[in-house]
């Protein structure tokens, strides 16, 4: 039960003798003095607000009374009473509240068609996706769902229904779903009583590490001298892994897009795809040098034809047609690229992401400091190189056990 009402607040008094008019709200077992901005005497209090008054007095008087009903009536609207945010909502202008949809589909479309092109096609297929995981959650999400137990409830979930090494996608998830509550909180359109559920004692978003494996050493060694292929199609898939590998590890996005107008001296300069359209202010650039084994690569399936090292695009393909022929790319190879890895007895499955752990760890094992590593992998900081190289510490954890008796 809560008690709002108009006082005189006679705990400190003004220059002029006068008392300022403050808005009493007792909820949640505690007092709370709402400054309304107004002073008056003990006498004028009583005849304006104890007695019956005309005029001007009255209009002043019902004034204060509607401005009591709807602090009333703004209580009964929150399901839970936040004083922070029943002050907000009290003191903004009425066409700030009006109604809103409130509908996560809705609002995951406004908030994708605001981006416009500054979301990648990628992006948006990751905000697309974290809504249909959400709706698999709660297929009529509205965004007073979102509350501090719902996050957790969902985050239990999608750990229980998804094997480990997936776990760090509920990160990626809860972090779009909090970009389209911010939108709508910047705007000031959040729904009448609604929490906001994240921050600093309410909802913090966890970090998780997806732990990786990468290819061994001798493993490494003994695909890049492979010499016996059942197919052109295995011959090729490898030749494509063992290129990323030579390029520093890229990814097979950025390596289709190498051009041949990229080269520069002896090194191909580019911008990985991944951070193109990074709000960061620091746009890195990976140089890659042009070592011998890759200029024998880029001699074999170099096509001097196309404006594309590797002739799969064309100039003036669209972003979503560079993607679809990247798929289809990287489709083609892993499939090539397993049975190489199952003949070979490889612990982990190889396909064309595992070019870019085995380039790194390759670097690491040979005493390359982080900084030089950052720097290949196209990094902009350390930080993140070494939480990436940390992923691949399982060989040294077993090595360290074997001084157990």
């Amino acid at each position: 039960m809560a008690t709002i009402k108009l006082i005189l607040d006679k705990r400190t008094q003004n220059k002029d003798k006068t008392f300022p008019i403050r808005l009493y709200v007792y909820a949640n077992h505690k007092p709370s003095f709402i400054n309304l901005g107004a002073s008056l005497s003990e006498k004028d209090y009583k005849e304006i607000f104890e007695k019956t008054p005309t005029g001007k007095r009255l209009e002043y008087r019902r004034s204060f009374e509607a401005f009591v009903n709807k602090a009333i009536d703004l209580h009964k609207s929150m399901v839970d009473f936040d004083l922070d945010e029943f002050k907000r909502l009290l003191f903004s202008k009425q066409e700030q509240q009006k109604e809103t949809t409130t509908a996560l589909s809705d609002l995951f479309d406004v908030y994708v068609k605001s981006k416009g092109s500054k979301l990648s096609i990628k992006t948006k297929d990751m905000y697309k996706s974290t809504l249909n995981c959400i709706l698999r959650f709660k297929s009529d999400a509205k965004l007073e769902d979102i509350t501090i137990t719902f996050l957790q409830d969902f985050e239990n979930w999608y750990n229980d229904n998804h094997p480990l090494h997936q776990n760090s996608s509920v990160g990626i998830h809860l972090r779009n779903l909090r970009a389209i509550v911010n939108k709508v909180k910047d705007e000031e359109n959040l729904p009448v009583g609604y929490k906001y559920p994240f921050g600093k004692g309410r909802y913090s978003i966890r970090s998780y590490t997806k732990m990786k494996v990468a290819l061994t050493a001798s493993e490494i060694k003994t695909l890049l001298e492979l010499d016996t292929f059942e197919s052109v199609e295995e011959r090729k898939a490898r030749d494509l892994w063992v290129m990323q590998f030579y390029c520093n590890g890229v990814n097979l996005n950025d390596m289709v897009r190498l051009r041949w107008d990229h080269l520069v001296g002896n090194c191909f300069v580019i911008q990985r795809q991944k951070t193109k359209n990074t709000s960061s202010s620091r746009q890195v650039l990976i140089r890659i040098p042009l070592v011998e084994n890759l200029k024998i690569l880029i001699e074999k399936m170099g096509n001097k034809n196309s404006p594309y090292v590797l002739g799969f695009l064309k100039d003036g393909m669209s972003e979503s047609q560079i993607l679809e022929k990247k798929r289809r790319v990287a489709s083609l190879m892993n499939a090539n690229l397993k049975p190489i890895g199952k003949r070979l007895n490889f612990a982990i499955e190889l396909l064309s992401e595992t070019s870019r752990d085995a380039y790194a760890s390759t670097l690491k094992r040979n005493g390359r400091s982080i900084e030089e590593i950052a720097e290949m992998l196209g990094h902009t900081s350390t930080t993140c190189t070494r939480n990436y190289l940390a992923q691949f510490e399982d060989s040294i954890i077993h090595n360290i056990n074997q001084v157990l008796p």
